[in-house]
Parts: C-alpha cells; sequence; structure tokens
C-alpha cells in the first residue's frame, strides 16, 4: 500500500481490481499495452497520482475515475479507440503532458482551454478536421503536434500562444496558415509539410526564434 509507482504495462489485463483503490500513495501508474476497456469506478483515493499511462488499450470513454486524479501532471491514451475528450479530462487542472495520438478523435472541445497548465499536446493521427479558438487560451502550452488529421483551416487564436515553441503541422489540407503567424515569438520549429499551403503569412518573417522551417511538398 505504500508504494509510489507501479507497472502493469503489457500484461494483457481486460480490467484492474477494486484494491487498485488501496494505493493511495502511487504517483505513477503505468497501465500500457493492455486490453483494457474502462477503469474501475472506486478509483477515487488516487489523489497523488502524477503519471498515468493508459496507451494500447481499448478506451472508447475516458474512464470517470479521471476526474479524482487531481494532480496528474502526465497522461497518455495514445492507441485506443477514442473518439471524443470529455468532461472527465478538463479537470484535470494541473496536466502538463496530453498524448491522445492514434485515436479516432474528430473534434478538440472548447472545454480544452480549461487545461491552463499544459506544456505538451500530441494530437496527432486522428481525424481532426478543425481546431477550437478556445486553443488559444492555453498560455503554457510550448508543443502542439497535430500531424496527420484531416485539419483544413487553423483558428486565428492560435497566434495567441506566445510561449510556443514547436508546431507540428504536417499531413492535413491546410490551404493558408493564420495571418498574424509572426506573433509565435518564441516558435523554433515549424513543420507545415505535406498539406496544400497556396503560400505563407508575410508576418512569418517575425519569427526570430524559427530554427526549423518545413513547407516541402505543398
Amino acid at each position: 500500500q505504500g508504494a509510489v509507482a507501479l507497472s502493469l504495462a503489457g500484461l494483457k489485463l481486460t480490467s484492474l481490481p477494486a484494491e487498485m483503490n488501496c494505493l493511495s500513495k502511487l504517483e505513477s501508474l503505468d497501465l500500457n499495452k493492455n486490453r483494457l476497456a474502462t477503469l474501475p469506478q472506486n478509483m477515487t483515493d488516487l489523489v497523488q497520482l502524477k503519471s498515468l499511462g493508459l496507451s494500447e488499450n481499448c478506451l472508447e470513454v475516458l474512464p470517470e475515475c479521471l476526474k479524482h486524479f487531481v494532480n496528474l501532471e502526465l497522461l497518455r491514451l495514445d492507441s485506443n479507440q477514442l473518439i471524443a475528450l470529455s468532461e472527465p479530462l478538463w479537470t484535470l487542472e494541473n496536466l502538463r503532458s496530453l498524448s491522445v495520438t492514434h485515436n479516432l478523435i474528430t473534434m478538440l472541445p472548447a472545454d480544452v482551454a480549461r487545461l491552463k497548465n499544459l506544456q505538451n499536446l500530441y494530437l496527432s493521427d486522428n481525424c481532426l478536421v478543425g481546431l477550437p479558438a478556445e486553443i488559444g487560451e492555453l498560455s503554457a502550452l510550448q508543443q502542439l503536434n497535430i500531424e496527420r488529421n484531416n485539419l483544413r483551416e487553423l483558428p486565428e487564436a492560435m497566434t495567441n500562444l506566445s510561449l510556443l515553441e514547436e508546431l507540428y503541422l504536417t499531413e492535413n489540407s491546410l490551404p493558408v496558415l493564420p495571418v498574424q503567424l509572426g506573433k509565435l515569438k518564441k516558435l523554433e520549429v515549424l513543420d507545415v509539410s505535406c498539406n496544400r499551403l497556396i503560400g505563407l503569412p508575410k508576418s512569418i518573417n517575425g519569427l526570430a526564434c524559427l530554427e526549423v522551417l518545413d513547407v516541402a511538398n505543398n
């Protein structure tokens, strides 16, 4: 019961015992590469949890118990069958890194703006066709990866991400980039390769920190 880290990765688990809730001191829980479709609803006492890995499972919806992990900083949900991001997630105000790559997500809700401390957001290999303007309210965001989706436009509000350092947009269907892209003064990496760009905004000349620009195959 005093364990602070537990790995149950790769055990082909389809469920977890209710006794998991007794591990109240747990800070890191690795459940990657199992067959979990949900988590026990009684997992309410893992309030010290900072890192949770649920990649490569069978999740179609987010487990309700997530809302109790109020100190969570790192959450990995890659390679599941999620079609949406929902309410349990938006209560995790201490979240710094969220990875939901290789799912079936078609829309990012406006509620994403509630993740005020988020620094890294990985959304590659989903089915997104657009982003909410509220993504521009993620004032702590440093890295944003939306590669291999179906994006056709980006909200101008994205240019409010003043701390953004890396932006990956390769393999989408973007014809243009935000006019005020140059407001991203800390941007170091911009990958917009394999889109349908007809040009770049003039403001791109204002990206003084830019080290890598990839516009190949447009």
